[in-house]
């Protein structure tokens, strides 16, 4: 990661996008960040509103923002806006007005693991950085800060291909370590095992729409990463069949019925 770049970015333009990986957390990037020390950070996330079931940021959160850098400010501010594809789209529509009247000292940063949910009037006038994971080099780093050694150390930079939450949450997480590590066991399985073994894994997740879910999803990323022209039509065919159960799971379909007609693309 171009820290330098991405703080020359955010100080030189009045705003920025970042798009980030799924997993790779907020708090790190502003942390690699090395911002000026009479920078004001101000962090803005999606909450929930009255009486929402879901977090947003909404037109209420832009508008305090609006009264909130009103006028002249001596100080540098930025306005990490996290989360900005949760941001409503009227929300955005007003946000669009702070960015037609730029200020000095004043700058925004949207950061967002989809970009495609942001207004392209948004885009239009914004700076873009996609951020890659980590190197296998920082990825140690990080892990070494928190305490992990030995297996588990090795174990972690394999779930967790190279994103600073997901490191530190499986090294902090025992339960959320155990979990990953049998979702990836599934995984491998139900690729290289034989039907029988398919099928037994069917058995063993049929009624937990959680675990079916990280399954279906760890073994597409697999197949994504050892795609090649040998296997390409065949990892296709067997990505699409995956990707239909796993939307037909999240819709509450049966876990079972799902996982038995995908299975039968690795006959």
């Amino acid at each position: 990661m171009n820290t330098d770049l991405i703080k020359s970015t955010i100080q030189s333009s009045h705003a920025v996008i970042i798009d980030i990986p799924v997993g790779f957390g907020y708090d790190y990037l502003i942390s690699q960040l090395s911002l000026p020390t009479n920078a004001e950070v101000i962090k803005v996330l999606p909450r929930i509103h009255n009486t929402q079931k879901t977090e947003n940021i909404n037109a209420e959160d832009v508008i305090e923002i609006q009264e909130k850098t009103r006028g002249a400010s001596r100080n540098l501010q930025i306005y990490f806006i996290l989360g900005a594809e949760k941001m409503s789209e009227v929300a955005q529509n007003k946000f669009l007005k702070l960015l037609e009247e730029p200020r000095n000292n004043l700058h925004f940063v949207l950061v967002t693991s989809l970009n495609d949910k942001i207004l392209m009037t948004i885009k239009s006038r914004s700076q873009y950085l996609k951020i890659e994971p980590i190197s296998l080099f920082e990825s140690q780093k990080l892990i070494k800060k928190l305490g992990i050694k030995d297996t588990k150390a090795k174990q972690i930079l394999f779930l967790a291909n190279g994103l600073p939450e997901e490191i530190t949450k499986l090294s902090l997480d025992a339960k959320y370590f155990k979990f990953n590590l049998e979702i990836m066991d599934l995984a491998k399985r139900w690729i290289s095992g034989s039907s029988y073994q398919r099928i037994v894994i069917i058995s063993r997740i049929k009624t937990d729409r959680v675990k079916a879910l990280a399954v279906t999803a760890k073994i597409i990323e697999i197949l994504g990463k050892t795609i090649s022209p040998d296997n390409a039509v065949q990892s296709t065919r067997q990505a699409r069949k995956l990707l239909l159960a796993h939307k037909k799971i999240n819709q509450n379909g049966n876990i079972r019925l799902c996982l038995l007609e995908t299975a039968s693309e690795w006959q």
